[in-house]
């Protein structure tokens, strides 16, 4: 918990402006286009749900962990490699999932 903390304290890496999607709902161009869009927040809301909490939790963590054994104790290091590599889509997360993810959870 407190590397976790910690975390928070570290410069974090630059990310593109173009994928910043808190930046771009905040604009006026990202607010204009999800009021009243219902079904974009669905199609967001479901993606959320399958990628965030089943894909990435249960997958990584709830099926994938406890089924290792290749690595012996180290299993928990490899699912966090693992689980950073999953993130190739935005590799400036890379080092911060893999340190944080690893090693402050357990």
């Amino acid at each position: 918990m407190v590397l976790l903390a910690a975390e928070e304290l570290l410069p974090a890496l630059p990310t593109p402006s173009a994928r910043d999607t808190g930046a771009f709902f905040g604009s006026d161009a990202g607010q204009s286009w999800m009021s009243g869009n219902w079904i974009w927040f669905a199609i967001l809301v479901v993606q959320f749900v399958f990628n965030t909490a089943l894909g990435e939790e249960l997958f990584f963590r709830g099926l994938l962990l406890p089924r290792m054994g290749a690595f012996g104790r180290g299993d928990w290091v490899a699912n966090g490699l693992l689980f950073a590599c999953y993130h190739l889509h935005e590799p400036w997360v890379i080092p911060q999932t893999f340190l944080v993810d690893t090693f402050a959870l357990p």
